[in-house]
């Protein structure tokens, strides 16, 4: 009885055993499959993106479309980046499958109009300038009167962030209907453009609401222009 017993045991131990290393052997090939995948669909998306360019401004201005900074930041254990990412990589900026708009491809400002019941504050972002201006204004007077240096790159973010959002959609969408609170802040986002769409459009695109009317990417974008100015504001 203990013969069989024991005989029926091991019986059992080697087939666990036996299953065991089967399923860390397709285990195995099931990750090593995925992996190579993954290389491939990596490899794939970084052909489709086209030269590397030195800036993002290049690379915006020669493809007409939004770019992103690549750096085969994706290489799994066990391949190098000239597997993945081929042996001519370079790290740069590479063209997105987002087109920009003709009307944003000369913009010349970007505003931000706040006002309060006291003051009236106007942020511009002056692309062409590489400058941003501050002027606040109360009871017909100025105020606070400034304006700091800005980078190419911090505007391009700022209308990247513009064509994102859609932002002449969301213009057009606009319900400016609304009862007006006379002790809530009021904003009203601009971009001005050098470049018609069309025969019909207007070279401004503006959006106004009020503090607890802003939509989620309204919001945003008037979030984005006071963080870059990065200094106290009378209306804020």
């Amino acid at each position: 009885m203990n013969y069989v017993f024991n005989k029926f045991t091991i019986i059992v131990v080697i087939g666990v055993v036996f299953i065991t290393v089967m399923t860390f052997n397709e285990a195995a090939k099931f990750v090593t499959k995925v992996r190579a995948r993954n290389v491939l669909v990596y490899s794939a998306w970084l052909d489709q993106q086209g030269s590397t360019y030195a800036t993002q401004e290049k690379c915006q201005q020669i493809t007409s479309s939004i770019c992103n900074f690549s750096e085969c930041d994706f290489v799994p254990i066990g391949t190098s980046v000239e597997e993945v990412c081929g042996d001519d990589f370079s790290k740069g900026w590479r063209p997105t499958s987002v087109t920009i708009p003709e009307f944003y491809q000369s913009i010349n400002e970007i505003r931000l109009r706040i006002e309060t019941v006291s003051s009236v504050g106007i942020l511009s972002i002056l692309p062409q300038e590489d400058e941003m201006t501050y002027t606040s204004e109360s009871s017909g007077e100025i105020v606070t009167q400034k304006k700091i240096a800005i980078t190419m790159q911090d505007s391009l973010f700022m209308t990247n962030k513009f064509i994102l959002y859609e932002f002449i959609r969301l213009a057009e969408d606009a319900d400016e209907s609304e009862d007006i609170k006379n002790d809530e802040t009021i904003y009203r986002i601009s971009i001005v453009s050098d470049t018609l769409q069309d025969d019909n459009a207007d070279d401004t695109a503006s959006i106004s609401c009020q503090a607890s009317t802003c939509t989620r990417e309204v919001a945003d974008i008037k979030n984005a222009i006071i963080r870059l100015w990065g200094e106290d504001l009378a209306e804020e």
